[in-house]
């Protein structure tokens, strides 16, 4: 689990499932308070888990959109979790480069 926070509080959290005989790794949770949003948090907990999975020997991450929320699926895409059969997958190395074209960084 990999935990963000500000002045010692706890504004959000990334849960990622390092799947064992797998290349790779499942976003399994993401939370930021809702006061929080929109900071880059998630983007940044979303980067944290990209680079620990990607030093682990892992080289894709997935995550999938709950059912029916439009707004969670576009966030995870603009990330670079892109959509495929199987929910949103995508390599390490492009999530890792649309983050930085957002301007976050490690």
């Amino acid at each position: 689990m990999i935990v963000s926070r500000i002045d010692s509080h706890h504004v959000g959290f990334a849960l990622c499932d390092f799947l064992v005989g797998d290349s790779g790794v499942y976003l399994e949770e993401l939370a930021v308070l809702p006061e929080y949003q929109g900071k880059g948090i998630g983007t940044q907990l979303v980067l944290e888990c990209a680079y620990q999975a990607r030093g682990q020997g892992f080289i894709t991450m997935w995550a999938s959109p709950l059912a029916g929320d439009v707004h969670r699926g576009i966030w995870l895409e603009t990330r670079g979790l892109l959509p495929n059969v199987e929910g949103i997958q995508s390599s390490l190395d492009e999530i890792i480069a649309r983050c930085d074209s957002l301007g976050f960084s490690r």
